[in-house]
């Protein structure tokens, strides 16, 4: 009869706890409960003072942990999610603190992107729409007395009719982050606009350059390296050499 009675109690304050996690729609996810950080829903504070969701994580390494909300979508239309966080704690916010949006048919699966990633063979096959994951606008700190602006515009692939918005904590040891002002709604098709992509791909063809490391390397090709600053490029992904 003692275990029966543990066990109900036990019962009751998981239902407690799943209750008061799904205010507003919200609920919290973790991928394992030995790695779960706390949780909190605040009905004031937040950025516009209309409440915000906490994750905190303690001592312990490796703890993630999430809030997610599903929102009712439609294919082919873009959407615009802005969110607002502020950090206490968290060494590298950019590494700890994001969030992503997950498409999804009416069955909570995946749903498949509008083309396929290869075009010249695998023909017929399409890969699944991948996740996107919003940008901070500012850099932590800068305005706003902390918090920072998260945003994206995105388009829905044809079958979505749920994206499921997830806002997470990971790696952060001490950590605290507080999301406020969180919105998914309709948005216009952002206006068309073309972008050059600069990159340079370095092979050396002797070992011994390459064990003298990649600041040799860059140095050795500093005249092909800064071509990018001269095009004006809009994006430069980093450097890549080969042995």
């Amino acid at each position: 009869m003692k275990a029966i009675v543990i066990a109900l109690a036990w019962f009751v304050g998981a239902v407690w706890q799943i209750q008061a996690a799904s205010a507003d729609g919200w609920t919290t996810v973790a991928p394992r409960e030995e790695i779960r950080p706390q949780f909190q829903h605040t009905e004031t504070g937040g950025k516009s003072g209309r409440g915000a969701l906490v994750i905190r994580a303690d001592e312990r390494e490796g703890l993630h942990g999430w809030w997610q909300k599903t929102f009712s979508v439609k294919g082919e239309q873009h959407y615009r999610f802005t969110a607002w966080h502020r950090t206490e704690n968290i060494a590298v916010p950019r590494r700890s603190v994001l969030a992503r949006v997950l498409w999804r048919d009416q069955a909570g699966k995946e749903v498949k992107r509008r083309d396929g990633v290869v075009t010249n063979f695998s023909l017929g096959v399409v890969a699944s729409a991948e996740p996107e994951y919003p940008r901070d606008a500012v850099e932590k700190g800068t305005v706003n007395n902390g918090w920072v602006e998260m945003s994206g515009i995105y388009e829905a692939p044809p079958g979505a009719t749920q994206a499921r918005v997830e806002l997470h904590l990971l790696w952060a040891p001490n950590g605290k982050v507080e999301w406020s002002d969180v919105t998914f709604l309709r948005a216009e098709a952002p206006a068309p606009r073309k972008v050059r992509l600069s990159s340079v791909h370095l092979h050396c063809a002797c070992m011994r350059l390459v064990a003298r490391g990649p600041d040799f390397m860059l140095e050795a090709h500093m005249p092909e390296a800064t071509f990018g600053q001269d095009e004006l490029a809009d994006i430069e992904p980093p450097l890549q050499a080969d042995p």
